[in-house]
């Protein structure tokens, strides 16, 4: 399972970009970050829920988030909901102030931005765009995937809001992928 905490020990900085590792809890590489052209990314927060919804955005409409897209997006896979860890947020702008007070910003990526990453190992990764309504991508921006033909499926274009796309990322051939904002 991916782990924030073992990332931000490993690489020593909590700003993951070009040349970072994303570590898993058992100390093992899992995605290695081979271009970035934002530099900006979350892997503090966790994916939104009904219940983040209702505690953070009261007065607005309330829905699954995140966190629901990928319980159901991976539970054909067998990965429970408490299976589910922190997400790394490609191109989420969360700054931390002097304070410590974390803030939810709208993305500095722009058009043609992208993140490139290679599997270090076999894993199943879902995939869902931010909903929260203070991140500014509500409903407005759609992440384009570039997938190997071998590991392409009908569900994995994009991700928009109200969907999570689960895939199996095989090391095969050190595979990589890109994440390009259009």
């Amino acid at each position: 399972m991916i782990s924030n905490g073992r990332t931000f020990d490993y690489e020593e900085t909590i700003c993951l970009t070009t040349g970072n590792v994303l570590w898993s809890n058992r100390s093992r590489k899992m995605l290695t970050i081979l271009g970035d052209t934002v530099g900006r990314h979350d892997f503090l927060l966790t994916p939104c829920s009904v219940d983040t919804f209702h505690h953070f955005y009261p007065d607005k409409p309330i829905h699954h988030g995140c966190f629901g897209n990928l319980a159901q997006a991976l539970a054909p896979y067998g990965i429970s909901e408490d299976a589910i860890p922190v997400a790394f947020n490609c191109f989420m702008n969360v700054p931390i102030q002097n304070s410590g007070r974390l803030s939810v910003e709208r993305p500095v990526s722009r058009p043609g931005d992208f993140i490139q990453l290679q599997a270090e190992c076999d894993l199943i990764i879902g995939l869902t765009a931010c909903s929260a309504y203070s991140s500014g991508l509500t409903a407005t921006k759609e992440s384009v995937w570039g997938f190997p033909p071998a590991c392409r499926r009908a569900s994995l274009g994009g991700c928009a809001m109200g969907s999570a796309s689960p895939f199996r990322l095989p090391t095969v051939n050190a595979w990589t992928t890109s994440c390009r904002l259009p």
